[in-house]
C-alpha cells in the first residue's frame, strides 16, 4: 500500500510529467548551429564512420575543425604497431576525412604547439581549441562535454543527434533513416534522447496489419528498430516512478493529436504494461492497476484534454482490459476496472489536494457518456471512495 501512494504523488506532481526523461523534443535553431565551425572529438569521428554520417556531416558544415592532436592520435591508432581493437575503423575514417580534405581545418592550442605526441592528448586540446579559439564542441560523450563545461547558450556544443535533427531538417535523411541510427545507438546500449518523432518513426508498417492487441504488441516486439529503441527507454533498471511519468507524457502527447492511430498507441502502452507488470519492484494487485495509473498520468498531458481525446484514452483502457482477462472477460471484469479506476482516482485526486493539483476526475469523467454503464462504475466507484476518506480524517480528527 506504501509503494501506491507513492505512485498517486508522482502522478500528483504537476508540471514534472511534462518532462519526460528519454523522450524529448528539443527545437533546434538550424540557423545559430549551421553558424559555427565544430570541432569533433575522436569518440565522434568513430561514432560518425560507425552510423556512415560523414556524407552529412560534410553537406551540412562547409567546414569542420579536426585538432592536430585528434589526427596524430588517430593515425598512430591506426597503425599495426598500436595494437589497437580499433585500428580498421580509423583507418575508415582517415579515408573518409581524405575524401573531403579541403573542408577540413587542422587548428592546433598554444598550449600543445611542438609537444610530444602522447595518447589522450587530443583531449585537453579539443577542450583548449573550444575555450581559447571560440569552436563549437561536438563530441557524442556526455561526461567529456561536462568536463570541457561550455554554456548551452547560445549554441556551443552538439552532439550526433542534433547533427541528424539538423539533417532531417535539411531533407538530407529521413524520418525512418534518423530512426535507424537511433535504434543502432540503442542496439550499443548508448544513453541518449529519443524524440517521439523518432519512436513513431520506427514502427514497423506491419503495426496496420495486427489485428489484436496482441499482434500489435508483438510487431513493436519483433521490430528490428523498435524492440532496442523500447528497450533502451524502458528499461527494466530504471526506476518505475520515472517510467510512469515517462510513458504518460508520451500517451498524453500521441493522443492530444486525432491523427495517430489508436490501434498503434494501445500497442505501445501494451509493450508498456507488459514491461511493468513482471517487476518485482512495481508489485500492485491486481496487476492491471499499472493501467489506471498510466491512465491518470495520461490524462493530465493530454493538450487540450477534449472529450474525443480522453473517450480515445478510455478506449484504449478498455482493450488492454480485455487483452488482461482474455476470454475470461465479461460485464463482470469490465464493471470491476471501471469502478477500481474511480476508487484509485479518488485517492489520486486526494494526494493532488495535498499537492495543490487539480484533480483528474471530471477530466477523466468528460470521455465517458452521462448515463451509461461506464460513467455510471466509474463515477459511483469515486464518489464510494471519497466518502471513505471522508471518514478517515473525520477519525483522523
Amino acid at each position: 500500500m506504501r509503494y501506491e501512494n507513492q505512485m498517486e504523488n508522482q502522478i500528483t506532481q504537476g508540471n514534472a510529467l511534462h518532462q519526460p526523461p528519454h523522450i524529448l523534443c528539443l527545437p533546434i535553431d538550424l540557423k545559430v548551429l549551421l553558424s559555427h565551425v565544430p570541432v569533433i572529438d575522436l569518440i565522434t569521428l568513430l561514432v560518425l564512420k560507425d552510423l556512415k554520417l560523414f556524407q552529412v556531416l560534410f553537406s551540412l558544415f562547409p567546414k569542420i575543425a579536426i585538432g592536430q592532436e585528434t589526427m596524430r592520435e588517430l593515425q598512430w591508432l591506426a597503425q599495426p604497431l598500436a595494437g589497437s581493437w580499433a585500428r580498421q575503423s580509423c583507418l575508415d575514417v582517415i579515408a573518409s576525412l581524405k575524401a573531403h580534405f579541403h573542408q577540413i581545418i587542422q587548428p592546433v592550442s598554444s598550449e600543445s604547439h611542438g609537444e610530444e605526441f602522447r595518447e589522450g592528448k587530443s583531449s585537453e586540446e579539443v577542450k583548449k581549441l573550444v575555450i581559447q579559439k571560440n569552436y563549437m564542441l561536438y563530441s557524442d560523450d556526455a561526461v567529456f562535454r561536462a568536463y570541457v563545461g561550455v554554456p548551452s547558450e547560445p549554441v556551443c556544443a552538439m552532439c550526433t543527434l542534433d547533427l541528424m535533427h539538423a539533417a532531417e531538417a535539411k531533407v538530407l535523411m529521413t524520418a525512418e533513416q534518423v530512426a535507424e541510427s537511433v535504434g543502432t545507438l540503442c542496439q550499443w546500449n548508448v544513453s541518449i534522447v529519443v524524440t517521439s518523432k523518432n519512436m513513431f518513426a520506427s514502427i514497423p508498417a506491419e503495426i496496420t496489419k495486427a489485428r489484436s492487441v496482441a499482434e500489435g504488441i508483438g510487431v513493436l516486439q519483433s521490430g528490428k528498430l523498435t524492440a532496442p529503441i523500447f528497450e533502451g527507454i524502458w528499461n527494466i533498471h530504471k526506476p518505475y516512478g520515472e517510467l510512469l511519468k515517462h510513458i504518460g507524457a508520451l500517451l498524453g502527447e500521441l493522443l492530444s493529436n486525432p491523427a495517430n492511430r489508436l490501434e498503434t498507441i494501445i500497442a505501445i502502452w501494451g509493450l508498456w504494461y507488459i514491461k511493468m507488470k513482471f517487476r518485482g519492484d512495481a508489485a500492485v494487485v491486481p496487476v492491471w492497476k499499472h493501467l489506471i495509473f498510466l491512465m491518470a498520468a495520461a490524462a493530465r498531458d493530454i493538450k487540450p484534454p477534449s472529450a474525443a481525446s480522453i473517450h480515445r484514452l478510455w478506449q484504449a483502457y478498455d482493450e488492454l482490459i480485455s487483452f488482461e482477462f482474455g476470454d475470461r472477460m465479461d460485464v463482470k471484469y469490465e464493471q470491476e476496472s471501471y469502478r477500481l479506476a474511480g476508487r484509485m482516482v479518488a485517492d489520486i485526486d486526494a494526494s493532488a489536494q495535498k499537492n495543490g493539483v487539480q484533480p483528474i476526475q471530471r477530466v477523466l469523467a468528460h470521455g465517458l457518456t452521462e448515463n451509461t454503464a461506464q460513467h455510471t462504475w466509474f463515477t459511483e466507484g469515486h464518489s464510494n471512495r471519497q466518502i471513505e476518506h471522508t471518514r478517515e480524517d473525520k477519525r483522523v480528527n
